[in-house]
Order: structure tokens, then sequence, then C-alpha cells
């Protein structure tokens, strides 16, 4: 296609002027729920509170009056009469809904921070209770690890004591034993030598 002759087709057929006096005027036409759920981030004071059959073109106006007024506020200067409330639409100017538009993205920006802001702090909250966890557990397992230790080592000890109680008892009994033995056959040596003495004194006297 030639770009002269379709400029110039459309001149004739008055499609330009029709789009430059669209542009001119309030390009933008949006039914009235239709605007009010794609711009009601932009005043989240503003809600339909539950209402089965809200007024919805009260509340495109409240909205775009506070948004105006907090454009004005930021210095910038809109001309008068942007945008119009029809019986069934909002009628605005390309440059308002640009702006418009514009502040979406950043409020959307604003809420896709927090988010993200959000889930990393989750992220980190459950990374420092598996943290918390696992030491716990490694601490459960040092204690528990320390007390069979220590319970062995007076297991060990207990054992030892009876040991050596039982190799005390079995010595003293050892000793004393030994010492009876001893003592019987000093007293049987001694009967059997007084016997021995008396019969041979018996013998002598008979020989005599």
């Amino acid at each position: 296609f030639d770009s002269y002759d379709v400029r110039r087709q459309l001149r004739c057929a008055g499609m330009l002027e029709a789009i430059r006096i669209r542009r001119a005027g309030y390009s933008v036409r949006r039914l009235f729920k239709e605007f009010f759920n794609r711009y009601r981030v932009l005043v989240p004071t503003l809600s339909t509170r539950g209402a089965l059959d809200p007024d919805y073109r009260t509340l495109c106006n409240q909205l775009l009056q506070h948004m105006i007024s907090q454009f004005e506020r930021e210095g910038m200067q809109l001309e008068p009469k942007i945008y119009q409330i029809g019986r069934s639409k909002v009628f605005m100017k390309e440059l308002l809904q640009q702006l418009f538009d514009d502040r979406i993205n950043i409020e959307l920006q604003k809420y896709v921070r927090t988010v993200q802001r959000f889930y990393r702090g989750f992220c980190d909250r459950k990374r420092v209770k598996e943290i918390r966890k696992k030491a716990i557990q490694a601490q459960a397992r040092l204690r528990t690890m320390v007390a069979t230790v220590a319970y062995q080592k007076m297991k060990a000890r207990k054992n030892a004591a009876v040991a050596l109680q039982a190799a005390l008892r079995t010595m003293v009994k050892r000793t004393k034993f030994t010492a009876q033995r001893k003592a019987s056959v000093m007293i049987q040596k001694i009967w059997r030598g007084k016997m021995l003495r008396k019969r041979l004194g018996n013998i002598k006297g008979k020989a005599a």
C-alpha cells in the first residue's frame, strides 16, 4: 500500500477529521461498573460495601473528583471539563486515562513490592523456624549423648566399686578362714602331742 494514497483516501473519507475530533473530545468511554472496577484500586476507601445494586455512578464521580484533586495538589495543570459523567458511562479525555493508567501501574508496583516483601518475610520466618527446629534437635541429641556418656561412666564407677567391695569381702573372708584353719591345725597338733605324751607315759609306767 502507498502511504500517500492511503492518507489521501482517509482524508477524503473524513476519517482523519473524525479521529482528530474524537481525540479532541472525550475519546475514552467506559461503563460505570467497568470504570469503577478498573480504577477503584486508586482510592481504596471507596467500596460498594457489599451492596447488591451499588450506585456506580456516584462511586465513579467520587473517584474522579478524588483523583482530580490529588493531581491538582501534585501541581498538575489539567484542562477544565477533562471528564463528563453521562447516564451510563464515564467520558474522559485521552490525557486523563493516561494519567489514571500510569497511576495504576505505580499502585500495582507498590502491591507487587508489598507481596514480595511479605513473601520474603514468610520465607525468612520459615527458614528461621527450620534452623531453630534443627538446632533444638541437635541440642536434644547432644544432651542425650552427654547423659549417656555420664550414665556409662557412673555405671562403670558403680561396677568398679561393687567389684572392689566384693574383692575386699572375699579377702576378709579368706584371711579369716586362713586364720581359723591355722588355729584349728595348731589346736589339733597340740592335742595330738598331748595324747601322744600321755600314751608314752602310760607305756613307761607299765614297763617299770
